[in-house]
């Protein structure tokens, strides 16, 4: 399946994903795009919005390297599932901004996510489409009684970081490729970065489970949990503001507490984060100043 110069595929739950040719990768877990999307994205987000108190709210997203738009997607829809089962009533807005420097690829991929039979309540909403997402244009649209806005940046992650926006977040979406393909977007800095836009009890999703990354959230401060495993993964990381340890017995198959061994691998040089001062290294820069870093501590 093709669009322009896209070569989509089918992953094994039936959803489609994008082959990223000069990686040769992905861009979803083979056992599912929205799976994943759903396991490590959404549902994570709807349990920790039904910790909330219950008052009208409006719930503010930033989706990072949105790409096909699974895990946006796949929230609303699952928030839409939520309010006609008698959930989430109380919410009465959802902001959604999607970051991603190709905007061609959101174009070109939209259209065919949309119209997919696993979004049960979106794919028959003819007002969400390419033009919702539309560089530099905020829409605005009234769904029964839940106000839906988004707006799209083409802006490179870290240089829209640097500008320092006034934006705040409850939930923020990291979703590059993996630490070793794109070292730049991974780092403590870029988390620290996250962390100033984030509301009190904000929170960071993620679907990678690299010690260096959790260890660079610890370090931040971040209490870090961790999310249902797809396929032969260990499961991704949410990285939370608010401590949810009384709370995990309530959220048991969608948050929990990292195993022994993680913890144990945090204590470890693989724990060392990326480094990246003024968000202007390259990946192999990075890389190697890690690896210098964890010989160093091996040498002591």
């Amino acid at each position: 399946m093709q669009a322009q110069d896209y070569i989509f595929q089918a992953t094994a739950d039936g959803s489609i994903s994008l082959l990223e040719p000069s990686l040769q990768e992905l861009y979803h877990n083979r056992q599912g795009a929205y799976t994943e999307a759903l396991m490590n994205y959404a549902a994570p987000t709807l349990a920790l919005l039904s910790l909330q108190p219950v008052k009208e709210s409006t719930f503010s997203l930033l989706d990072s390297c949105f790409g096909l738009g699974y895990n946006s997607l796949t929230c609303f829809d699952s928030l839409l599932s939520f309010r006609k089962e008698g959930r989430a009533t109380s919410l009465k807005g959802i902001s959604i901004k999607a970051l991603d420097i190709d905007y061609d690829l959101c174009q070109a991929s939209l259209p065919l996510v949309l119209k997919q039979r696993c979004f049960k309540h979106i794919a028959s909403l003819d007002w969400l489409n390419t033009d919702s997402f539309q560089p530099g244009i905020t829409f605005d649209y009234m769904h029964d009684d839940l106000h839906f806005q988004s707006t799209f940046s083409t802006s490179d992650l870290r240089q829209y970081l640097k500008n320092e926006p006034e934006d705040t977040f409850d939930v923020i979406y990291h979703d590059p490729f993996s630490p070793r393909k794109v070292t730049e977007l991974w780092t403590l800095e870029l988390f620290a970065a996250y962390k100033r836009r984030l509301q009190p009890n904000g929170s960071i999703l993620t679907y990678s489970a690299a010690p260096a990354i959790r260890g660079a959230l610890r370090q931040l401060g971040f209490h870090v949990y961790r999310t249902t495993a797809v396929g032969g993964k260990s499961g991704g990381t949410l990285a939370c503001l608010q401590d949810l340890q009384d709370y995990l017995p309530l959220l048991s198959n969608v948050i929990m507490p990292l195993c022994e061994e993680e913890e144990s691998r945090l204590l470890t040089t693989s724990g060392l984060p990326y480094r990246d001062p003024e968000l202007s290294l390259t990946g192999e820069a990075i890389r190697i100043a890690r690896l210098k870093e964890q010989g160093q501590i091996k040498n002591d």
